[in-house]
């Protein structure tokens, strides 16, 4: 049944069956993902504010320093690999004066350059309970206890409303990886960050209306936070980047932890990755949601 509504290659096994799948959880699992989708899909608010401005210039040469050691990182992202599969703890939490809800679910994350990305969250009999997946122009979202599937495109008016301002599905695998879209930039300024041998670089992309603040860690070579901000300089979007691992080469990090925060009901998202599989490789077939026949289709306007 289908209404209407406005606005795996790895070798991890799964219980394919998402009809049996547990159906006792259907209580409080409704309330978590209500949280989770309500974390992940609102956009910002003006509660959080920009990083504090570091009034004292830096001398030139170390400017240019920092300038070539940021683009050679930007450079070489590409080499680092291509997909991620990895187990994952994913804890979220909203809060109005209202109500205060957080949970956590446990599950799969795959993602792959530029923009597919699937997550699974599963109950203790590792049974799927919630499946979300993005090719970068659809996606596909599957509540398991409501028998109920929602799909669409990403450039839905409902998506894009809802969608944190400043994200950009069509580079989703850069989010997760701590990595920046491969477009054109300016940077506008650089100071020093808060954190030792940190700093931070207000850059703005091309043909975009948002202002970006990157706290870059040169020594490191690593992004640790992503700041987006509208033209009034409110966060819409807080991503912090830590416990990095070590892919193929100690050049090529990947973060172990990444925490989203600046979400609409002072709503934040926090993932942890566990048993990371190097050098995966997937293909775009992993990332199919099959929803099963009985359950009724909700397609997103």
């Amino acid at each position: 049944m289908r209404k209407r509504i406005k606005k795996r290659s790895s070798g991890r096994k799964l219980n394919p069956s998402l009809n049996d799948a547990g159906l006792d959880f259907r209580n409080t699992l409704n309330a978590l993902v209500s949280v989770f989708l309500l974390s992940l899909l609102l956009h910002g608010c003006a509660l959080f504010r920009p990083p504090p401005q570091q009034t004292v210039l830096l001398p030139a040469l170390e400017s240019r320093e920092i300038i070539s050691d940021f683009k050679e990182v930007l450079e070489r992202q590409a080499d680092c690999g291509c997909c991620l599969d990895a187990e994952v703890s994913v804890t979220f939490s909203a809060s109005t004066m209202l109500w205060n809800r957080a949970g956590t679910l446990d599950g799969y994350l795959l993602a792959a350059s530029p923009s597919f990305f699937k997550f699974i969250a599963v109950n203790p009999l590792g049974q799927p309970l919630l499946l979300i997946g993005t090719s970068g122009e659809t996606f596909t979202s599957v509540i398991v206890p409501e028998n109920k599937a929602y799909i669409g495109v990403v450039h839905s008016k409902t998506f894009t409303k809802y969608a944190p301002k400043g994200f950009n599905p069509e580079q989703s695998y850069g989010w997760l990886t701590g990595r920046l879209q491969p477009v054109l930039f300016e940077i506008i300024s650089l100071r020093r960050g808060e954190e030792e041998g940190s700093y931070w670089l207000d850059i703005r992309f091309e043909s975009e209306e948002f202002a970006r603040s990157i706290l870059f860690n040169p020594e490191r070579g690593v992004i640790t936070r992503h700041i987006v901000m509208d033209d009034k300089g409110r966060t819409q979007m807080d991503v912090r980047y830590g416990e990095f691992i070590s892919r193929n080469a100690e050049s090529c990090l990947f973060p172990g932890r990444i925490t989203v925060s600046g979400l609409d009901h002072n709503g934040k998202v926090a993932i942890t990755l566990h048993s990371v599989i190097p050098d995966a490789s997937l293909q775009d077939n992993d990332f199919k949601i099959k929803i099963p026949s009985s359950f009724e289709q909700v397609i997103v306007e």
